[in-house]
């Protein structure tokens, strides 16, 4: 009986061991891989793009954004500050006369934010904005009068090449 289970073990293993599998899969020609994407992420015509950076001592601030026909504005902002938590995400809004009126919608220290932003266009430069804000809910942040955006007191940001 001893034997018996011996060759039956050593005939299974020699038969799963034979055992070839099988798989099947479509090569796709290279030249088509990107064919249906690049029109999607082609920027269109009415759009124009700008990237901004300024830097004091150690800490950046970072701004490219699309501003589209309707005057709508989307893009990403980075701060990142020396010896502090940084921030960065996603900023969309409007364009209105020469102001830009934006959500910044970012992560910091692993918590999600919705801060209300405000940025001047002078010079070929964009101001940053300060001002009081107030607390909507648990992660939004709103100004709580626009008019009271102060321009002089921020940052400065230069107009940079974009990546």
């Amino acid at each position: 009986m001893k034997n018996f289970v011996v060759i039956l073990l050593i005939s299974i293993s020699f038969i799963s061991c034979n055992k070839k599998e099988t798989s099947s899969y479509t090569i796709i020609p290279e030249d088509t891989i990107h064919q249906n994407y690049t029109e999607t992420f082609e920027p269109k015509k009415d759009t124009l793009q700008f990237c901004y950076l300024s830097v004091v001592g150690k800490d950046s601030l970072h701004l490219s954004y699309t501003l589209y026909p309707t005057d709508s504005v989307k893009g990403k902002m980075s701060y990142d500050n020396f010896e502090k938590d940084g921030s960065n995400g996603k900023v969309y809004g409007i364009k209105s006369g020469d102001t830009l009126k934006l959500t910044y919608d970012m992560f910091s220290e692993g918590m999600h934010s919705l801060i209300d932003v405000r940025f001047l266009t002078k010079d070929n430069k964009l101001y940053e904005g300060i001002t009081a804000l107030k607390q909507k809910n648990d992660s939004t942040m709103i100004i709580v009068n626009d008019k009271s955006v102060d321009f002089e007191s921020g940052r400065v940001l230069s107009p940079v090449k974009c990546k």
